[in-house]
């Protein structure tokens, strides 16, 4: 992180690289190459037509802003940022509300210049700068969705969650691997993009939730870390195309993670009965039938 004392350089140095990423951006001989380039696209194959779209799209809506603002902005936001990560631990409201204030203002000059640039409303000219195409109406979709289910999705996670699997441990550390293997391989975890890696830490000394089991911390919260590494753009060739795709990539992750979680409830209920089938060939039943027990390895 940043020193405190190193923000508002940070921010004028941020600031000079974003005006002359922009100056870059909008010389007239960049439009006049991708004006020729489109002219004559016939013999690009369809990886090059979309890197063309996307330094297109880049090129139009760097030169709907002026360079003093693109600069006035990025200095405005790294500011923001530094007087915020302070202000947050103390709970200062105070603390950052005037450099808040000059962020929003910048944000909608440059909502403003880009509307009027691409025949938008304002805020759907900011949102077409994270995901192409996406308008209010798609985003109040989302949030009418979300009304619809969160009042009470928490009250039946709690009540789902009220009688946990009866598992006692300790248990050996190599069958909780082989668990934690077994139980990543039904959420499609790529071992070749990633681990499962032991912890020297004992669960003792961790913090505990009266609706969590041992086998079940440090185990799967650890796979959709090695899931993101599977992110097929990494396999595309480098181009302005590659980073919209990864962006939108996120993008729809993020949307879908929070419009549906019943698709982790999908996949959780499918790996219930693997995860009971694992515990019951790991740990054999104790005589009084109150669940499975096993020794501990500590090491």
């Amino acid at each position: 992180m940043m020193p405190r004392g190193g923000g508002d350089a940070r921010g004028e140095a941020l600031g000079h690289i974003a005006a002359l990423r922009h100056q870059k951006l909008t010389v007239p001989e960049v439009g006049e190459l991708l004006g020729k380039a489109e002219a004559s696209d016939a013999g690009l194959n369809g990886w090059q037509l979309a890197n063309l779209r996307a330094m297109r799209r880049m090129q139009v809506r760097a030169a709907a802003l002026p360079q003093s603002l693109v600069r006035a902005l990025k200095i405005a936001t790294t500011r923001c940022e530094q007087t915020w990560r302070v202000a947050r631990a103390a709970n200062d409201w105070n603390a950052v509300a005037r450099q808040l204030a000059e962020v929003l203002m910048l944000t909608r000059e440059k909502a403003a210049a880009l509307g009027n640039t691409l025949g938008l409303q304002s805020y759907d000219a900011l949102l077409d700068g994270y995901e192409a195409g996406t308008r209010v109406v798609d985003v109040a979709r989302v949030f009418d969705d979300l009304k619809g289910f969160l009042p009470d999705f928490l009250s039946r996670i709690l009540d789902r969650q009220r009688e946990p699997m009866p598992l006692r441990g300790p248990f050996p550390r190599e069958r909780q691997r082989q668990l934690g293997v077994a139980m990543m391989r039904v959420f499609d975890f790529d071992f070749d993009r990633g681990r499962l890696d032991v912890s020297p830490l004992l669960w003792r000394r961790r913090r505990r939730h009266p609706h969590h089991h041992p086998l079940q911390r440090g185990r799967l919260p650890a796979v959709p870390h090695g899931c993101a590494a599977r992110d097929r753009t990494r396999a595309l060739p480098a181009g302005p195309a590659t980073r919209v795709a990864a962006a939108t990539r996120g993008q729809v992750a993020r949307r879908c993670g929070a419009r549906k979680p019943v698709a982790f409830r999908r996949d959780a209920d499918c790996a219930k009965p693997r995860l009971h089938g694992v515990c019951r060939a790991a740990y054999p039943r104790s005589p009084r039938g109150q669940g499975w027990r096993g020794g501990v390895e500590r090491g």
